[in-house]
């Protein structure tokens, strides 16, 4: 980039990345964190060096940060620079707990995770689409995994066309954003996976330029094999069970949504200060981690169709809870409950599992009949490339009728292309449960009958 020297290439995540001695100081000395495999961990590193590799990180520097909540990356900036504004929809009724107030000030300077200036920071509610400062106000900006959630191609354009005019003349954006290696993107409502060809389609339609390169390169170590995201809700027993705790932790860089693996990528530009020629930018090592990635996504197909697999119940619910589960009674407060689906008894995430035959057992425990109930199991799916619309696939009705405990088994062929989740629906009357425990094996090698996945009193079992 004319005008800027640039060390640091725009590039995919690498778990190598982890080990280059200047990402290890900054994770330790500027984020004050323990190094760990995590793409957001990543993000801050990389933008900040990045920034520092530029000569934007100064004591005259003034920066801009979007989408910014209480990112710990705004506070490891603030400490370098003049000043830093920062920018989020920040609302007391959004859904994002990071950006939930209705004073971004205070909220930003309560959240320090480390001392700071508070004279650097200053926060404001703002949408990235519409910036309101003055043409040429900023040294830098940048975004950690903002755009993606801002809207639609029209929308993502005017973003860097707003960035690129507060921006001043030599200044530089650094962003991160999720992209795809297949090729596609994935559309779904503010929130999309990019692929790297629309991304840079719409640089070029924007007023900002891009690096000439962009390092698509991954080490091939298993490390960096994509995985289905929150294995926790895989293994699952209770919270209280050590696997489902460790796997909390669990490195958290390529991922999946359905069959398609993604990670995040880190793109720095340049204002575009003349109407010149846009050049061709060389994605270096795409094809190479397309086929890499392609073979961990075997290597996980081959565990799921060979696997036995405990389902969360409840991590589609508000709140992980259910007014049905007893362990959750709290929440029958009309006041706790009022975002809570008032006919829902439980709704897992949306799984991949390959195309095959798969068996679901579903494990109803009751303690408590306020009347005769009939709980509705479901099965919803939706195509990965076209999420909008959901389709149920698969029901099966229970007759509860007293306490004791209730079981019942669906057969599915699952398809490639889609994701699955089981839940289930108060039809009528109204019961209480103690235990809920979901199994999904794959055909061919399911019990002959149906087993609790943990130990329970059993007064009463009724098989359908």
């Amino acid at each position: 980039m004319e005008g800027i020297t640039m060390r640091i290439m725009s590039k995919l995540c690498d778990a190598a990345d982890w080990f280059r001695p200047e990402i290890h100081e900054i994770v330790v000395n500027e984020l004050r964190e323990v190094p760990r495999f995590h793409r957001k961990q990543w993000e801050s590193a990389m933008i900040i060096l990045s920034l520092r590799e530029c000569g934007k990180l100064t004591p005259g520097s003034i920066g801009l940060s979007m989408g910014g909540g209480k990112e710990l990356v705004m506070y490891a900036i603030a400490q370098h620079v003049r000043r830093l504004v920062v920018t989020d929809l920040y609302d007391t009724e959004t859904p994002w707990d990071c950006a939930r107030t209705d004073d971004p000030d205070e909220f930003i300077r309560q959240n320090k995770p480390f001392p700071v200036d508070e004279a650097k920071l200053r926060a404001l509610r703002m949408d990235m689409r519409e910036l309101h400062f003055p043409d040429r106000s900023f040294d830098f900006c940048y975004s950690t995994c903002a755009l993606e959630h801002i809207g639609s191609r029209e929308d993502f354009i005017r973003h860097f066309d707003e960035v690129a005019r507060v921006l001043k003349d030599d200044g530089l954006y650094v962003f991160t954003t999720e992209v795809t290696y297949d090729g596609v993107t994935i559309k779904d409502d503010h929130n999309y996976v990019f692929s790297l060809q629309e991304l840079y389609g719409m640089f070029s339609e924007s007023g900002l330029e891009p690096q000439p390169e962009f390092d698509a390169r991954v080490t091939p170590h298993a490390i960096n094999y994509p995985t289905l995201s929150n294995l926790k809700n895989l293994s699952h027993f209770s919270p209280e069970i050590f696997t489902e705790r460790y796997l909390q932790e669990a490195p958290h860089i390529h991922l999946m949504r359905g069959r398609h693996p993604f990670t995040c990528g880190i793109f720095a530009m340049k204002k575009r200060l003349s109407p010149a020629e846009r050049k061709p930018v060389h994605l270096l090592g795409l094809d190479s981690s397309r086929r890499f990635m392609e073979s961990g996504i075997a290597v996980l197909r081959d565990m799921i169709h060979e696997s036995t697999v405990s389902i969360h119940p409840f991590a589609w619910l508000p709140g992980e809870t259910s007014r049905f589960f007893a362990d959750h009674m709290e929440f029958l407060d009309p006041k706790n409950y009022r975002k809570i689906d008032s006919e829902t008894v439980f709704h897992s995430e949306y799984f991949w599992w390959g195309s095959g035959q798969r068996v679901f057992d579903v494990i109803l425990d009751v303690a408590d009949l306020g009347e005769r109930a009939i709980v509705e199991l479901r099965i919803h799916t939706f195509k990965t490339l076209a999420s909008q619309h959901v389709d149920c696939v698969a029901t099966r009705s229970i007759a509860v009728t007293a306490a004791g405990r209730y079981a019942a088994r669906i057969h599915l062929a699952t398809d490639e292309g889609n994701t699955y989740a089981i839940l289930a629906k108060m039809r009528q009357g109204s019961c209480v449960f103690t235990g809920i425990d979901i199994r999904s094996y794959p055909a061919q090698r399911a019990p002959a009958t149906i087993t609790a996945a943990r130990s329970l009193p059993t007064p009463e079992t009724a098989v359908i």
